[in-house]
């Protein structure tokens, strides 16, 4: 046996019209040392996060620098969950605008929450999108830092 990983699950469900492929991912996240936000609150931030884009055919938007004419998401694109407890911030490297989809950026929150979030950690997923160029950082929100910014 070689190391294939995954398969096909076709004639799913009641109609039996869902198939699910199974493949390996490498999520791509480095936890900090910072305390990270509480895992519920996150937990509602990816139930309200945009995450449209998942099929193949799907288009793909220009995240970047707001201001740019051609950018679809300005960044850095912050979003908090209610109680302010979550945060999600999208950023691009060095300035520089990719295309990617929200499934791709609540792929990257998803991971980050797991990996880091879930042990106490703040945390950071990078290296999304077409280039690479956009990174997804979990931390704590504006109300879970006493209402101060951390910029």
């Amino acid at each position: 046996m070689g190391d294939e990983v995954g398969g096909l699950a076709v004639n799913i469900g009641p109609q039996q019209s869902m198939a699910l492929r199974v493949t390996s991912y490498r999520p791509l996240v480095r936890c900090s040392d910072d305390p990270g936000p509480l895992p519920q609150a996150c937990q509602e931030l990816i139930q309200r996060m945009p995450s449209t884009g998942s099929s193949p055919s799907a288009p793909k938007i220009i995240f970047g620098e707001a201001g740019d004419p051609d950018v679809q998401v300005g960044l850095p694109y912050t979003i908090t969950e209610p109680s302010g407890q979550c945060e999600a911030t999208i950023t691009t490297v060095r300035g520089l605008s990719d295309l990617a989809k929200w499934y791709e950026m609540w792929e990257g929150v998803v991971a980050v929450a797991g990996m880091c979030v879930r042990a106490g950690y703040a945390g950071l997923g990078f290296h999304r999108g077409t280039r690479g160029y956009l990174t997804v950082t979990l931390t704590k929100g504006r109300a879970a830092r006493g209402g101060v910014s951390e910029e």
